[in-house]
């Protein structure tokens, strides 16, 4: 079973739960899967590519 926190955060496998509770969602790289909720993301990947 995997570890319920990393260095005192919580850890959770269910994205769309993550996605309904987060107000913020910082990501290195952009994603399809965060579209849905992409008024949320702030990325340093500005142009989708890397």
């Amino acid at each position: 079973m995997a570890d319920e926190e990393f260095f005192g955060s919580e850890v959770t496998h269910d994205l769309e739960g993550f996605k309904r509770r987060a107000d913020v969602i910082v990501a290195n790289r952009w994603s399809d899967e965060l579209s849905d909720v992409g008024e949320k993301v702030y990325t340093r990947d500005l142009f989708r590519r890397d």
